[in-house]
């Protein structure tokens, strides 16, 4: 639907849980995500999830 195209989400905790499902949504819906993570391994998993698009950026926060 496109709903959200041309919004631009940062969303923390994105790439687990909640936040990876907030994540998928909204990029699905058309937003250029940023999602950010603490735990480097599950930012690696996220981006190669299928919804992972090159509208979809993410980041890891240290410790």
């Amino acid at each position: 639907m496109n709903r959200l195209e041309g919004k631009i989400a940062l969303i923390s905790g994105g790439t687990t849980g909640m936040g990876a499902a907030i994540a998928k949504r909204f990029q699905t819906e058309g937003a250029t995500v940023i999602a950010t993570g603490a735990n480097p391994e599950t930012l690696e998993k996220a981006k190669k999830e299928p919804w992972a698009s090159k509208s979809t950026s993410f980041l890891c926060s240290p410790k």
